[in-house]
């Protein structure tokens, strides 16, 4: 089945996704005009107002939509076989393209990535339906499945669905919300761009690839699910109406331009496992005015750069600082009021001294000691005590401690003996 390549890749964060750009979605549109006497050769069935493809595993591929509905179910089964797929589609695993559901007509470059491919999408540009049941036998939705729907509101989506498609929403403008089930385990790049209605979102915490909710203007709060340790780049690239985001515990990095012009951001905290702040991930965050970083160790260029803020406190453990990060404009211009709050003789000190970014910097004994005392507390002795009689009071301390010692061991030694005793008599007796 080819569906099985897709959980190594799953397995393994190390395996190369290689982007897939519109010219899958504009080939695969295309695939529609073609005539039902090519569709036959190219494996092409149709079964009611539903045109599907049969699968190497003996399930089908819904390629096709003939009916006229608003409110439309994708069945599970067609002439007997179960329905395992809308639409299709590919991504890399191990350097080498996985294909699933209907694709067809692929090519490579000469670097072995893909060049270009075709899907048949069974709803892409279908401008009347507004609501859409998947079933449970559904494993992945294609590339532009729903593409340009966009009286679409409300989409039902079954509990086995493992995958979404590049696209695979894109455009779907008065979509409201998504409930993303548990089983979903890869939501590939720009699946839902520019639904400029989704407000409500839910899911599991499946791998992402980038710009999945770019342009989703209406988004105004996020808490991205537990167990996400990496945010992919231009995640919510454009969110305008984003104002507050909760970051789990367990998040390392945040991508290159992640947040990249979310206008009305307006603070937010980072947990402590963060280590990595991608170039432009803040950028343009024109409203935001309190950051908490944690323990950050790294920060990219331009990360901050034409934010609202005026004051800044970074960690001692920020060593890697980028160009223009914080203090400056995109163009490199000083942020007019801006200030620094960091460690003394930091790398950020230095490199507020480098740019000419105003700074105060504070000695890092005084938390440290604070906090070390909390947590190993000590005895604290009182500070009128002369040095004599200290002396006098640790000494019969520790005299009475010897003496307590000795009657101790005395005493188990009688007992010993005693109980000996007692056993010899005993034997003695009989």
């Amino acid at each position: 089945m080819l569906f099985n390549g897709f959980a190594a890749y799953a397995d393994s964060k190390d395996d190369a996704v290689t982007p897939v750009d519109s010219s899958q979605t504009d080939a695969a549109e295309t695939a529609d005009t073609v005539d039902d006497e090519n569709r036959d050769r190219e494996n092409f069935h149709r079964s009611g107002v539903w045109g599907y493809t049969l699968l190497a595993d003996g399930t089908v591929a819904v390629s096709k939509y003939y009916g006229k509905d608003r409110h439309i179910a994708v069945p599970d089964t067609l002439d007997g076989c179960t329905v395992s797929a809308i639409s299709g589609g590919w991504y890399m695993s191990g350097g080498s393209p996985v294909l699933y559901g209907n694709i067809h007509g692929i090519s490579y470059a000469d670097d072995g990535s893909v060049a270009d491919s075709q899907v048949y999408s069974p709803f892409a540009g279908n401008t009347k339906i507004e609501q859409i049941t998947v079933p449970d036998t559904v494993k992945q939705i294609g590339a532009i499945a729903f593409k340009g729907c966009t009286a679409l509101t409300e989409v039902k989506l079954g509990e086995g669905v493992e995958l979404i498609g590049n696209n695979c929403f894109e455009g779907c403008s008065a979509l409201l919300g998504i409930d993303i089930p548990a089983s979903c385990t890869y939501i590939d790049q720009q699946a839902f761009k520019d639904c400029t209605s989704l407000c409500a979102i839910s899911m599991p915490n499946p791998h992402m690839e980038h710009s999945v909710f770019e342009g989703c203007t209406a988004i105004e709060d996020y808490t991205f699910p537990e167990g996400t340790t990496d945010i992919p780049p231009y995640m919510f690239l454009g969110c305008t109406g984003l104002k507050a985001v909760t970051f789990p515990e367990g998040l390392v990095t945040i991508g290159d331009s992640a947040f990249k012009d979310c206008t009305a951001l307006e603070a937010f905290e980072l947990p402590d496992t963060v280590t990595t702040i991608y170039n432009e991930a803040f950028i343009g965050c024109s409203a935001l005015s309190d950051v908490k970083l944690g323990r950050l160790d790294t920060l990219g260029s331009l990360a901050f750069a034409d934010c609202g803020l005026k004051d800044l406190t970074v960690p001692d453990t920020l060593v890697r600082i980028g160009e223009n990060a914080f203090g400056k404009t995109s163009k490199g211009k000083a942020v007019e009021g801006f200030t620094l709050h960091c460690t003394e003789y930091s790398a950020a000190q230095s490199y507020a001294e480098d740019n000419d970014i105003p700074f105060k910097a504070e000695a890092a004994s005084a938390v440290t000691s604070e906090a070390s005392s909390e947590e190993n507390p000590t005895l604290e002795l009182a500070p009128d005590i002369a040095p004599d009689k200290l002396y006098k009071i640790i000494m019969g301390i520790a005299i009475g401690a010897a003496v307590a010692v000795l009657i101790v061991i005395i005493l188990t030694i009688v007992n010993h003996k005693t109980a000996k005793g007692k056993e010899a008599d005993e034997y003695l007796r009989k």
